[in-house]
């Protein structure tokens, strides 16, 4: 009853509270900052990676030795300054991670995973959750069809499906292999787990497999060194494979005999390889030799605007040099000076920016709407903000009008300068 005079307030609140920490199982890996550190130093990419993350180490109000665990993170691990200042962007989380060291029939997901306080702070965003909780569920589901506990279950399995329904594995963005393709599993897999390489994003599908690419998957896959040669033909890498794989539990079917001769393709090899590790993993679960056709020939699937990894983001000046081809400015002045952390624009100067962004994204709109056109373009979230600050009188966060340009930059990248509306009557002079 007491609580009576704030219900509507209440009625605003979510239903449950969240909460950014919960208890953390002990697993077979405990995952560390320092494994998901992303500046000075790379991620550690897992061959056992089931999930992804990307967002920064952040932990609020704990940024003391004393109440942190540093028989998992060292002191140095900790950020001190600004955020993201260890680094943004994928790091990888792995397989076992969401096993518990010692329990059988349970598995752990979203932020009960085994993982430090500080790489908790990075990993309990929704994003990572979600993706979290889908590998939980896969292991779950893959290790009641097989009748065997989470921990005896081959990870390639779990990556397999995973990557089947359209996931990312890889810490690095492919430039040249379609996600929304065929071969996206076989690729993914493959790089994930050290077999095939990338050279700076690139996969080359269509490139014959050089002979030392040929003896690296060799070692890595079965420990067995082989002196380079080229070309690496069909039949040679088949009879390089066949007694290796036999050894493993799979029996595979010799290429096509009319094409033995040509040089096997990178995709090609992706795409056995892909097979094997998965053909290998049943044949660990069922104690029965499995078989393995040789793949069939298909062309790479073309990359459509989607499948291509997202551009660097523009600095303030590149995106107002955007915003001046479109003739929404007519100078850079004002805003390089006051669209920053800690400034403030004036109220009215941002109002007719975001007045003539509505006209040139959407000509036919009503000036009363300018806000809403901007909304609907993804430039904000809600008008409220803008509604009250950008206003004559009114100032607005230089930081979130600097964010708020970017977007229009991005947006009117997609437009050509020609199509851009004319300056309106009471465009900003500055």
């Amino acid at each position: 009853p007491e609580l009576e005079p704030y219900r509507l307030i209440l009625y605003q609140f979510p239903v449950m509270a969240y909460a950014r920490e919960s208890r953390r199982i002990i697993g077979l890996h405990t995952l560390s900052a320092a494994e998901i550190e992303r500046r000075p130093r790379s991620p550690r990419m897992f061959e056992n990676a089931v999930a992804l993350g990307d967002y920064a180490v952040d932990l609020h109000g704990s940024k003391k030795p004393e109440l942190l665990e540093l028989d998992l993170d060292r002191p140095e691990d900790i950020p001190q300054a600004t955020f993201g200042e260890r680094g943004t962007g994928p790091f990888s989380i792995p397989f076992e991670c969401l096993i518990p060291e010692k329990l059988d029939g349970f598995l752990a997901a979203e932020k009960n995973i085994s993982q430090s306080r500080l790489a908790n702070g990075a990993t309990r965003l929704q994003p990572s959750t979600m993706l979290i909780g889908q590998a939980a569920g896969a292991i779950a589901a893959l290790s009641a069809k097989h009748g065997v506990q989470p921990r005896d279950l081959d990870p390639v399995l779990v990556q397999r499906v995973l990557l089947d329904s359209g996931d990312t594995l890889h810490l690095t963005p492919f430039k040249d292999v379609a996600k929304s393709g065929w071969e996206w599993p076989a690729i993914q897999l493959v790089t994930v787990r050290g077999i095939m390489s990338l050279e700076n994003g690139y996969f080359h599908p269509a490139k014959p497999l050089s002979g030392q690419a040929t003896a690296a998957l060799a070692q890595r896959l079965f420990n067995t060194g082989v002196e380079p040669q080229e070309p690496v033909t069909r039949e040679a890498f088949a009879n390089l494979l066949k007694p290796a794989m036999k050894t493993a539990g799979v029996r595979l079917e010799s290429a096509a005999r009319a094409g033995r001769a040509t040089p096997i393709t990178r995709l090609e090899a992706a795409q056995l390889l892909a097979g094997f590790l998965q053909q290998r993993a049943l044949a660990r679960l069922s104690g029965r030799e499995q078989s393995l056709g040789w793949p069939g020939l298909r062309p790479a699937t073309p990359l459509t605007p989607q499948d291509l990894p997202p551009q660097p983001r523009r600095t303030l000046a590149e995106a107002l040099q955007t915003l001046l081809d479109h003739h929404l400015i007519v100078s850079a002045d004002y805003w390089i000076k006051h669209a920053s952390e800690g400034s403030a624009c004036d109220g009215e100067q941002v109002a007719v920016l975001l007045s003539n962004t509505a006209k040139t994204l959407h000509p036919a709109s009503p000036e009363a709407q300018a806000l809403d056109v901007c909304m609907s373009a993804g430039l904000f979230v809600s008008p409220d903000y803008w509604q009250e600050n950008a206003v004559k009188g009114g100032q607005c966060s230089g930081r979130f009008v600097a964010i708020v340009i970017q977007r229009i930059a991005q947006r009117l990248g997609e437009l050509k300068p020609s199509a851009a509306a004319s300056p309106q009557p009471g465009t900003p002079q500055q």
